[in-house]
């Protein structure tokens, strides 16, 4: 079974802003919750982020919520 981010990498190898929200708002985040996460991860303001910063992140900061 593929995770919302798995599936968004299935054709390419960053997520955009609105693949990380997806996720984070199914996660229990709220809409300006993930909206500042995304802006986090985001660091160099280009709109992506690789599958691998976005799970190192997540790894880190959601163990405790999924």
């Amino acid at each position: 079974h593929q995770t919302s981010v798995q599936h968004a990498l299935s054709a390419r190898s960053q997520l955009t802003g609105k693949d990380v929200r997806f996720y984070l708002l199914g996660a229990g985040l709220s809409k300006d919750q993930a909206v500042r996460v995304w802006e986090q991860l985001d660091e160099n303001g280009n709109g992506k982020v690789s599958y691998g910063e976005f799970s190192n992140w997540a790894s880190d900061r959601l163990a405790d919520v999924a």
